[in-house]
């Protein structure tokens, strides 16, 4: 007889919470009311960057291909930014209704080893956790340093940065 495991009750789902590191991986799916998927679009470019690339259907293909991503994703990060149609409302209201949750299980946290902090990766490239995350004030690190002339570098994602106050303490 082989031995099942019990259901995960929330006493149970509440400690491994609370006694472990967060982490989240957000797909490309995540955000898809407002930005649609956009397939095999890499592959694509990889093989028109492997054909010949000075005859003209080459180039027009380039060019509608970089078309399509500009209209599907970057235009889109402006709604985004100004919250200017209902589908990018309801992305950011999503997202900031996840991160408020994440920060009040940090706040809630009883561990005095871990800190209060969660790791969200995401391969997106639009900003809307970054827009969340501002909107609530909430502190975050995207790999970049640099206010003015911003310089991407994975080594940035091993720096902390962290408030000391009555909430985020680590006890």
């Amino acid at each position: 007889m082989a031995l099942i495991d019990p259901p995960l009750t929330t006493d149970k789902l509440r400690d491994i919470v609370q006694d472990a590191h967060l982490n989240f991986l957000v797909g490309a799916g995540a955000p898809s009311d407002l930005f649609e998927p956009l397939g095999n679009i890499e592959r694509i470019l990889t093989e028109l960057g492997e054909a010949e690339p000075t005859t003209d259907a080459t180039k027009l293909a380039r060019a509608s291909i970089y078309s399509k991503f500009f209209d599907a994703v970057i235009d889109k990060n402006h709604e985004v930014l100004g919250r200017s149609s209902d589908e990018a409302k309801a992305v950011l209201d999503t997202y900031e209704v996840f991160a408020t949750a994440i920060n009040r299980i940090l706040l809630r946290r009883r561990s005095s080893i871990l800190h209060k902090q969660v790791n969200i990766f995401t391969t997106n490239i639009d900003i809307a956790f970054e827009v969340a995350f501002e909107t609530l004030a909430l502190e975050s690190n995207d790999g970049f340093a640099g206010k003015f002339v911003p310089k991407f570098n994975t080594s940035n994602f091993g720096s902390l940065r962290y408030r000391r106050s009555l909430q985020y303490e680590n006890v």
